[in-house]
């Protein structure tokens, strides 16, 4: 499901860190509900959880509903918001098992 209204933040201008405090456990229940495959490329990252992020689709960090949530793999991720760093240890557990399964 995509967001209709436009989002209030661009990748210039998101306010960083601005997460909440539950920012954990809505991720790991989000994970528990969704898999643990990243919803573009649909690489399994059961193997190397730091590397499934949870988006933001508004780019909204305080707005954690659902429809806003996305399990992204840390390079799906990196296309969104190219500046940020990707350790390579992950970037390569990505690549080897993208087209794995």
């Amino acid at each position: 499901m995509r967001i209709k209204r436009k989002p209030k933040y661009t990748e210039g201008n998101a306010p960083l860190n601005n997460y909440t405090s539950d920012n954990t456990e809505i991720r790991k229940r989000i994970i528990k509900k969704r898999g643990t495959r990243c919803s573009e490329c649909k690489v399994d990252m059961a193997g190397k959880m730091e590397g499934l992020h949870m988006h933001h689709i508004n780019k909204e960090r305080p707005n954690n509903r659902e429809e806003n949530l996305q399990l992204l793999c840390a390079l799906c991720h990196k296309k969104i918001h190219p500046a940020m760093p990707v350790d390579k240890d992950i970037e390569g557990f990505i690549h080897r098992n993208r087209h794995s399964g």
